[in-house]
């Protein structure tokens, strides 16, 4: 980028690394703090202290992240080596976190714990959730059931899985070739440019499309609270 692009696109782009790199770790250090603040500290350690007491204990636990991520690149060689790190620690927990879209059962205590083993979340929660967002799969039946929503209608667009898949494979059919097309156009490469972001337009209408039979409303089973006042 330094040698291709010219003084004012050079200046935005620093300007944008520098942004990009301070959104990433004020992002990094309030989810730390705030992990070992509200889930291990405020459950564990001191319960019922007042809001004055934690916020003191998450600028203290935000400033000691920050003194021990700068200790930890004295020791690291190169970026990759960062990266290794973060997929050597969540490497088990991805499929945890899209297997838990499939069944109910799967909860935030799987990472720690067979599936079993954690507690289950209440079911009123569980059947709020699933009204909302519809989640695909036969794990959710008993949920679904629980939620008084007909198979038929949970077994629509909504819980079809293959067309879910080909919309995510669509959307990143959309955005890589317009990130791409972006560089090329900074570049020089014009027709290179012309040609993905012709690509990521053709994706985009056909993602429109599949959005909008994922986004299909089916009506639940049975009536909802204002009809039965008409009818009452």
């Amino acid at each position: 980028m330094m040698k291709f692009l010219p003084a004012g696109f050079l200046g935005l782009m620093v300007g944008a690394f520098i942004a990009a790199h301070s959104s990433t770790i004020t992002t990094l250090l309030n989810w730390g703090s705030s992990y070992l603040v509200h889930d291990f500290y405020q459950r564990f350690v001191w319960r019922g202290a007042t809001d004055k007491h934690y916020i003191r204990v998450a600028r203290l636990t935000t400033v000691a992240l920050f003194v021990c991520g700068c200790l930890l690149t004295t020791v690291l060689e190169s970026a990759k080596q960062s990266f290794d790190i973060i997929l050597q620690i969540g490497a088990g927990t991805g499929l945890i976190y899209l297997l838990r879209w499939f069944w109910w059962r799967i909860t935030a205590w799987c990472e720690v714990a067979a599936a079993y083993l954690g507690p289950r979340t209440d079911d009123r929660t569980l059947t709020a959730f699933y009204r909302r967002v519809r989640p695909a799969g036969p794990g959710w039946r008993r949920i679904r059931r629980a939620a008084d929503i007909e198979p038929r209608e949970a077994s629509s667009s909504a819980d079809n899985i293959p067309l879910a898949l080909a919309g995510w494979t669509l959307g990143c059919a959309v955005i890589w070739p317009a990130l791409f097309a972006m560089g090329n156009l900074l570049y020089g490469r014009t027709g290179t440019a012309l040609v993905l972001t012709g690509v990521s337009l053709l994706t985009g209408a056909v993602l429109i499309r599949v959005l909008q039979r994922l986004w299909q409303i089916t009506p639940c089973h049975g009536k909802n609270e204002e009809d039965r006042v008409h009818e009452g």
